[in-house]
């Protein structure tokens, strides 16, 4: 059975008690995000939020305390502040994990506000340029940090992009733009996975089929996402994105109406040589084809453009935003503060926590495992259970990657 805490329950972890929160948009839940290895709950502790990362039967790896020393040392670079954790183990935590075994090798982290990039775009939430600027800046500096130290975060994608600067109150936070799931951050002292990310939706490069490790993983993902910050400020991008990302996945690197428009808006209100970059990245056969990320910082300019410098395009018909499962999603409405992306190797949809009944349990056809009917993912294999869930709000079927319900529009939680 996998953790199932309830809002208010405390833990004491290294002389600190926490307690877990409810969800801001589910009374009585905990705020939790369940992916396919992992599940991230805040707590708190006084005014301190917190992220505790619970990880699967399968994914409970002792391998997980090296890599939380070696990630040590990059947490005072910009965008990485997650790379401050702590692992629980038998060693440090053995009462807490005789009274939580599934806490075994959990892993306690800074809570990030805001939404995720992927939220952004699946809203339709509107940027002024200098938003846009200001994001892309935020993501072209963390991205040549890394670079320069011979690092790449290896899974680049909207989910794993949060955005302090949109948080819904402010939080003084110091940089408008964090990564979120480096546990298979790609480094000299890093270790190799042994299932390599390939790479997800909307940000996939053709050339890279068995997976992502090397210094040039991040070059042609967070191209698309430089554009794509840069070009939500025009309302035609906007209309004519994809959802979870701008492009739609079977178009990657072909030509089409979505990506003339998107070239053309760089073009147009931030000058040729960002969609040039673009360009770079679109055509590319390998990855170190692709634009270095100090090429990137270096195209953009220094303040946002005038409106009227913009030079007018037509008008891309409206479309509504549809997620991976290819259903419409519901008109944009307000987020409330993101949680931690999902896990890496998990698609950016956040699902909800429980919405049956504690104590009914169904058997995984994979493994034989045990797992609660609420379960989307086996808790022993990880292999994914069913294709839908039950809206929270009016019990409708939503397929598993979707981000907002068909039937009643609420956001997934």
């Amino acid at each position: 059975m996998a953790f199932q805490p309830s809002v208010g329950q405390q833990l004491s972890i290294d002389n600190a008690t926490y307690h877990f929160t409810v969800h801001p948009s589910a009374p009585g839940m905990p705020y939790g995000q369940q992916g396919r290895k992992a599940t991230v709950f805040q707590l708190a502790s006084g005014s301190e939020r917190r992220a505790l990362k619970v990880f699967t039967p399968r994914f409970r790896e002792p391998r997980l305390v090296g890599i939380a020393d070696r990630l040590a040392k990059y947490a005072a670079l910009a965008g990485l502040t997650v790379c401050r954790r702590s692992v629980l183990t038998a060693r440090r935590h053995g009462g807490l994990l005789r009274e939580h075994p599934d806490l075994t090798y959990a892993v306690l982290m800074p809570w990030i506000e805001g939404p995720s990039w992927t939220e952004v775009m699946l809203s339709r939430r509107s940027l002024t340029p200098g938003q846009s600027l200001e994001l892309a800046r935020g993501l072209a500096e963390i991205l040549v940090g890394l670079e320069e130290q011979g690092l790449a975060h290896g899974d680049l994608s909207g989910g794993n992009v949060l955005l302090p600067a949109l948080a819904e109150r402010a939080t003084g936070h110091p940089t408008p733009v964090e990564l979120v799931d480096v546990e298979e951050m790609y480094g000299s002292e890093m270790e190799r996975p042994t299932d390599l990310p390939g790479g997800s939706l909307g940000y996939a490069h053709r050339g890279t089929p068995s997976g992502l490790w090397g210094p040039e993983a991040d070059r042609f993902s967070g191209s698309i996402l430089l554009a794509e910050m840069l070009g939500w400020c025009d309302a035609d991008v906007r209309a004519g994105a994809w959802g979870e990302g701008y492009f739609e996945p079977q178009w990657m690197q072909m030509d089409g109406k979505a990506y003339d428009l998107l070239v053309k808006i760089l073009e147009n209100r931030w000058g040729g040589r960002l969609a040039t970059l673009l360009e770079r990245a679109w055509r590319s056969d390998v990855l170190r084809d692709c634009a270095t990320f100090s090429e990137w910082l270096v195209a953009l300019p220094d303040t946002s453009p005038r409106p009227a410098a913009v030079a007018a395009h037509p008008a891309v018909p409206a479309v509504s935003p549809v997620t991976s499962s290819g259903r419409a999603a519901p008109p944009p409405q307000a987020l409330p503060p993101a949680p931690v992306a999902t896990p890496k190797g998990a698609a950016p949809s956040p699902t909800p926590y429980s919405f049956v009944p504690i104590g009914v349990e169904v058997l995984c056809p994979e493994c034989d495992g045990r797992n609660a009917a609420d379960e989307i993912y086996c808790q022993t294999c990880g292999f994914q259970l069913c294709e839908d869930r039950p809206c929270g709000r009016c019990a409708a079927a939503m397929p598993i990657k979707a981000h907002y319900c068909p039937q009643c529009g609420r956001r997934a939680v």
